[in-house]
């Protein structure tokens, strides 16, 4: 659990600290306890307009003398209909108000779980504020372990309350009867292993030389000035030292990192996670810029571009009749093989298995019609052709929207397997109806037969 969100934290005199319960949790509930016995007429329930949360609203306080129950005020007021006298409090929280949140990761809107920053008791008694920023400072051993070549080192962390219950990175420092003097490293390759306490991660380790002359490394604080999916702009202060920047994401080639012009080098940290160097001394407005995201762009808007002549031509109608033009059998049959065998490999490497699978189901769509045309009348055929006109011209924009809608809706829409099925079926849909020849119905009329009349 996280402990920001701890239930202590409607007690420690701070608004802006709040008890987050689990939003599946549908009867959350809190229990105050007091040395003595006290007469409460009501309750005040706060939290700071900082706290993304929903608000409670139906409320039922149960007690030593009895239940009492209401709704809670815009004001965070909750009064009695006659005081409790009681040495502790168990209050439930029955409805709150409905409030959602849109979630950029998820890309969709989800809804808040109730907020409680600050609960007091009517009449308003003396209040017990926590300070968050004291520094304390944990045992030896609270820290990570460190295993240099056959040594073993304890470390010991000393922060602020509030970097604890927020869990920010602090720092840990070796501790115990083996620091006294510096620590030797024998020349040539070195394992260093830093294994984590009960209490604490570790996430970085600095070994820092005995009679070091130069920059001392620190952190370097970072504002984020604008984050959006394909372009971020921070500004870093300069470092005498030297900056690594880190960004918790999937390492990427097409991610570039600048600095006044002047491109930086990318960096792989712990295997996985996307860095930059920042030379000593450099700083100031970074723009982190995928670079790939213009080509697609540039791709869209010509895509667009050409549809729009593609549908232009076929709106407009034709000026004067073509000519006929003399096409020898051999060629006409034949006209169809070289986009089909094209589209066919282009399938194959891009869909695979599901590729052929759809293919499969296509084929079988085209030549279904050609085996019950035989069997029915004229006016029935020219309806069959009709359909299958319209099915082999709108069946690819309609699995291309499908896929555009399920990409939308769908919570995890760069994993799903359904948004990129439905562009397969209609990359799939749309080799169909060019690669395969069109076939023409013909049936015998049953009314007329062949033959001659004499009269």
């Amino acid at each position: 659990p996280d402990p920001v969100a701890r239930p202590g934290a409607v007690l420690d005199g701070d608004p802006a600290t709040a008890w987050l319960p689990a939003s599946e949790d549908e009867g959350p509930w809190l229990k105050l306890n007091w040395l003595t016995t006290r007469t409460i007429t009501g309750l005040r329930l706060s939290s700071a307009d900082s706290v993304a949360r929903a608000r409670p609203w139906r409320v039922t306080v149960i007690g030593d003398g009895g239940v009492r129950s209401g709704t809670v005020g815009k004001d965070g007021l909750l009064r009695f209909d006659r005081p409790l006298r009681t040495d502790e409090i168990t209050i439930l929280f029955r409805t709150n108000t409905s409030v959602k949140s849109f979630d950029p990761y998820k890309g969709r809107s989800e809804r808040l779980p109730l907020g409680i920053g600050e609960v007091s008791t009517l009449p308003a008694g003396r209040s017990i504020s926590v300070n968050l920023d004291e520094r304390v400072t944990l045992p030896c051993g609270s820290g990570p372990t460190i295993q240099v070549a056959d040594r073993q080192m304890r470390t010991a962390v000393t922060a602020s309350r509030r970097e604890l219950l927020e869990l920010r990175e602090v720092r840990a420092t070796a501790c115990g009867e083996k620091v006294s003097k510096p620590l030797e490293l024998p020349a040539g390759e070195l394992r260093v292993v830093a294994t984590g306490s009960d209490l604490t991660t570790p996430t970085r380790l600095v070994l820092d030389p005995a009679g070091r002359t130069g920059p001392i490394a620190t952190p370097s604080p970072v504002r984020i000035d604008h984050w959006s999916a394909s372009e971020r702009r921070l500004h870093v202060a300069p470092n005498p030292g030297g900056t690594v920047l880190a960004v918790r994401e999937n390492e990427n080639p097409g991610w570039q990192a600048t600095v006044a012009g002047q491109k930086l080098t990318p960096i792989v940290l712990d295997g996985w996670q996307q860095g930059w160097l920042l030379p000593p001394n450099v700083g100031g407005d970074l723009v982190l810029r995928f670079t790939p995201d213009r080509t697609y762009r540039v791709g869209l808007v010509a895509g667009a571009a050409l549809l729009g002549i593609v549908l232009l031509l076929a709106v407009l109608p034709s000026r004067r009749p073509p000519k006929p033009l003399a096409v020898a059998p051999g060629r006409r049959r034949r006209g169809w093989l070289l986009p089909a065998v094209v589209g066919a490999v282009a399938l194959l490497s891009v869909g695979g298995v599901w590729a052929v699978l759809l293919a499969t189901v296509g084929v079988a769509a085209l030549v279904a019609p050609g085996l019950v045309a035989p069997h029915l009348h004229r006016s029935e055929l020219r309806r069959l052709r009709r359909i299958s006109r319209l099915v082999a011209w709108l069946l690819p924009v309609a699995c291309f929207g499908a896929a555009g809608w399920i990409s939308l809706v769908d919570p995890l829409p760069h994993t799903s397997a359904a948004p990129q099925l439905a562009a397969l079926a209609a990359v799939t849909a749309l080799w169909c109806s060019v690669a395969l020849p069109a076939r023409r119905f013909t049936v015998v009329d049953p009314q007329r037969s062949t033959g001659r009349s004499t009269t």
